[in-house]
């Protein structure tokens, strides 16, 4: 039987690997590839359908939860990081420095996966509404989809 070789740990050094998995995962099957991609100089994030954590399946039981990254990640495209710089502005200097820019955050159709900044056009985009329900949420100014739900079938049953 022929081998294949494996990956060169080298190449994953500053790699983003985005992990997608929801309760009930295997927990072996997550955490043991992540703590090697971790190990390899990788950046893994967690993201799953809802927010705060989900937990894995051990053996015959639940097992540990686990964080979930995505709201995280998505606002810190559009913060300022220990350097004043704001990811979504990318090498764009009157953005990054300009006072009388820096603080307009621009709403892209795409943002690049390794450092965040923007690309492609910029206007009103689905981004716009989803990065800002995720603030909304994360300071409670709005219930989540999870709580109206539950709100709903409260009122309809007898």
């Amino acid at each position: 039987m022929k081998q294949t070789k494996s990956a060169n740990p080298a190449s994953l050094k500053g790699k983003n690997v985005a992990i997608l998995a929801t309760d009930g995962f295997e927990q072996s099957e997550l955490t043991e590839p992540r703590r090697a991609l971790d190990q390899a100089g990788a950046k893994t994030v967690v993201i799953a359908p809802k927010p705060g954590s989900i937990r894995g399946w051990k053996s015959k039981d639940w097992g540990d939860k686990v964080a979930v990254d995505l709201q995280d990640r998505l606002m810190s495209i559009f913060t300022r990081g220990p350097d004043g710089r704001r990811p979504c502005f990318g090498g764009t200097e009157l953005l990054q420095t300009n006072p009388a820019w820096r603080d307009n955050l621009i709403f892209s159709e795409y943002f690049h996966g390794d450092n965040g900044a923007a690309i492609g056009a910029f206007h009103q985009t689905g981004w716009t509404g989803v990065i800002a329900d995720v603030i909304r949420r994360r300071y409670g100014e709005v219930r989540s989809v999870g709580e109206i739900i539950r709100l709903i079938e409260r009122e309809a049953a007898p």
